[in-house]
C-alpha cells in the first residue's frame, strides 16, 4: 500500500518485480549488444528509462533506470561516435534528469539508492567524455550535491545524539553501523564525480567547485576519517588535472596534505601521498618549496609500522612513486637530490598499484639509462 495524494494505493508486488527485471534485462541487452542495440534507444530512453527515476513505487525500478541510461548513451556512442550530433542530442534530455533526481526534495530517499544516482551521474557524463557539461550543468551539480552534503551533515548529527542517548542498544549500533556504511559510500560515489567531471572538464570547473570550500575546510579536519578522505580526494583531482590552476587555492590544502602523511587511516596518508605526487608532476614550478618540503613525511610513510602489510601497502607505494615524481619532475628544491635517490631506492619494489607503479620503475629506468 502506497500513500498518494491523500489516499492509498495497492499494488501488486509481483508486478514490480516484473517491472524491475524487465529494466534489468533491457541493461543487459544495450551492454552487451553496444552499438547494435541502437535503433532501441531513443525509445526505451523516452519511455522506459527517464520515466523510470520517477518511480517512486518501488526503489529497484529506479535503481534499474540509473543503470540503464549509461548504457543507452554508451550504445549511440559505439554506433554514431564520440561527440556526434546524435549522441549530442540524447545527452540534453538525460543529464537534465540525472541532474534532478540528485539533491532530490524528498529528504526521505534512501541513501543508497541516491548512491545509485551518482553512480549514474558520473558514468553518463564519462561516456561522453570531454566538454560534456556545459557550465549551467555544472552549476546544477554544484547545488544538487550542496543539498546533499547538508542533509549527510544532519544524518551525522543526529547519529551522534541518538548514540549519546542509547549506548547499550545493540539492534540500534548495528543500524548505526549500516547508516555508516551507505553514507561512505554515498561520499566515495561523489568523489567518483568529482573526479569524472575535473578529469573532463578541468580548470573550467573550477569556479563552480569554489561554492563547496566551506565543506572542503570543514571535512579536511573532521575527526571522521570518511569525511577527511572526501576532501583530500576532491584535492588529488584538483592538482592532477588543473595542475597550476590550482596553486590559487593552496591555502586550503597544502598544511592539511602535509597532515594527511602522517593520518593513522591508512586509506587518507594513501590520498594525501598521491596528492603530493599529482602537485610534482602537473603544479609545475609554483609546487616546487611545497613537494620538497613533503619528502621527509613521505619516507615516514613509507617506515610506517606494518607498510607492506594489506591494510598500509598502498599508501606505502603511493609514497614511494610520489617521491619518484618529485625527483623526475620537480626537484629544483630538493636538497642533496642525489641522497634522496640513494635512500628512494630502497623503498621499492612497487607491486601492488598498477596505477602509480610505472612512475616508480619509469624513473629507475632513467636512472639505469644514467
Amino acid at each position: 500500500m502506497v500513500p498518494a495524494g491523500g489516499k492509498y494505493i495497492g499494488i501488486k508486488t509481483s508486478i514490480l518485480d516484473d517491472k524491475y527485471l524487465a529494466i534489468e534485462l533491457l541493461v543487459t541487452y544495450a551492454q552487451q549488444l553496444e552499438g547494435a542495440f541502437e535503433p532501441y534507444v531513443r525509445k526505451v530512453l523516452t519511455d522506459i528509462a527517464i520515466p523510470g527515476f520517477d518511480f517512486f513505487f518501488n526503489d529497484a525500478v529506479r535503481v534499474a533506470s540509473a543503470k540503464l541510461v549509461p548504457q543507452l548513451l554508451n550504445s549511440f556512442k559505439k554506433r554514431y561516435g564520440p561527440q556526434s550530433p546524435q549522441l549530442l542530442e540524447i545527452w540534453r534530455p538525460a543529464i537534465e534528469k540525472i541532474l534532478s533526481v540528485l539533491g532530490p526534495q524528498d529528504a526521505d530517499v534512501a541513501v543508497d539508492t541516491l548512491t545509485e544516482m551518482y553512480q549514474c551521474f558520473y558514468e553518463s557524463v564519462e561516456v561522453i567524455g570531454p566538454n560534456s557539461l556545459t557550465p549551467e550543468y555544472m552549476a546544477g551539480f554544484i547545488r544538487k550535491i550542496e543539498i546533499d552534503l547538508q542533509r549527510y551533515r544532519a544524518r551525522v548529527e543526529a547519529r551522534l545524539k541518538e548514540a549519546a542517548k542509547d549506548e547499550d542498544d545493540l539492534e540500534d549500533s548495528a543500524e548505526l553501523l549500516y547508516a555508516i556504511e551507505d553514507d561512505q559510500v554515498l561520499l566515495s560515489d561523489m568523489n567518483k564525480s568529482f573526479h569524472i567531471i575535473f578529469k573532463n572538464q578541468g580548470a573550467s570547473f573550477l569556479p563552480h567547485w569554489e561554492c563547496l570550500m566551506v565543506y572542503y575546510d570543514t571535512f579536511i579536519t573532521s575527526s571522521d576519517s570518511s569525511q577527511r578522505q572526501w576532501a583530500l580526494c576532491i584535492m588529488d583531482d584538483m592538482l592532477e588535472f588543473c595542475g597550476r590552476e590550482s596553486f590559487k587555492y593552496k591555502d586550503h590544502f597544502m598544511e592539511p596534505i602535509m597532515v594527511g602523511l602522517e593520518d593513522t587511516m591508512p586509506a587518507n596518508r594513501q590520498a594525501a601521498a598521491y596528492g603530493v605526487g599529482m602537485a610534482a608532476k602537473n603544479g609545475g614550478e609554483v609546487y616546487a618549496e611545497f613537494v620538497a618540503a613533503c619528502i621527509p613525511k613521505l619516507f615516514q610513510v613509507i617506515q610506517f609500522p606494518r607498510a607492506r602489510e594489506d591494510d598500509h601497502v598502498f599508501a606505502t607505494e603511493n609514497a614511494c612513486a610520489s617521491i619518484a615524481k618529485i625527483l623526475q619532475f620537480n626537484r629544483s628544491r630538493v636538497p642533496d637530490p642525489q641522497l634522496v635517490v640513494t635512500n628512494w631506492v630502497k623503498t621499492l619494489p612497487v607491486v601492488y598499484d598498477e596505477m602509480v607503479a610505472p612512475y616508480a620503475y619509469l624513473f629507475l629506468v632513467q636512472l639505469i639509462e644514467q
